[in-house]
């Protein structure tokens, strides 16, 4: 569900407080409050069993062509969210904004993410990825205990989700890439990988720029 809510716009957040940033001529940052229209809007009660993509992949059958495989099955799902879309009546209004949401935003936004991940998967290699992925856990468990932060992490999404499912687990989805944690893998990943690439172009490398030139037109910000 993390997905869903991350991407569409439509989701109903009348639970959080809802505002934007302004920034003014002057550089000053004001914050305005927005007003959504309830109307148009979807909760989860909108989604069916079975509607929703679900990516899981243990990091040791992460590769070029389960990605691929994973890519095609947004796609069949995407033809599948249209056609229920279309035989959905109008009165259902809140579960056709879903519908829509997953057409427009969700799906293609997760497919996005799916390209992104093959491009480092292409040119790095599985099995660098894997180790760095690893690496992103070992240390991002480390920095917790450190912190010690045992609280549920929150995002901008609007959903409390534990810490264990947002990011790369020690616990039982421990090595795993599934739809909770893509955002903040790829992010960690992407930032892991251009810190290499600086530190290469620093001692005359840059192997790396025309990767991260293509990879532009994907990134979604990170999670």
């Amino acid at each position: 569900m993390h997905l869903p809510v991350k991407f569409g716009p439509h989701y109903h957040r009348s639970q959080k407080a809802a505002v934007r940033q302004v920034r003014a001529p002057s550089g000053q940052v004001y914050v305005q409050p927005m007003h959504r229209n309830a109307a148009q809007s979807w909760s989860a009660e909108d989604v069916f069993v079975g509607e929703l993509y679900v990516l899981f992949i243990p990091f040791h059958r992460l590769s070029l062509s389960r990605i691929d495989d994973e890519i095609e099955t947004v796609r069949r799902h995407l033809l599948d969210v249209r056609k229920k879309l279309v035989t959905t009546p109008a009165t259902q209004r809140s579960r056709r904004w879903f519908l829509t949401d997953m057409l427009n935003h969700v799906l293609p936004k997760t497919e996005m993410l799916l390209h992104e991940l093959r491009q480092l998967l292409d040119y790095y290699t599985a099995d660098d990825v894997r180790y760095q992925l690893s690496v992103i856990r070992t240390t991002d468990e480390i920095q917790r205990r450190k912190e010690d932060i045992f609280e549920a992490a929150v995002e901008d999404s609007d959903t409390a989700m534990p810490r264990d499912v947002l990011r790369l687990s020690n616990g039982r989805f421990k090595d795993v890439i599934h739809s909770g944690n893509l955002l903040f893998a790829l992010h960690r990943l992407k930032d892991l990988y251009q810190r290499k690439q600086h530190r290469g172009a620093n001692h005359g490398g840059d192997e790396d720029d025309d990767m991260y030139g293509d990879m532009d037109a994907y990134d979604l910000g990170g999670g």
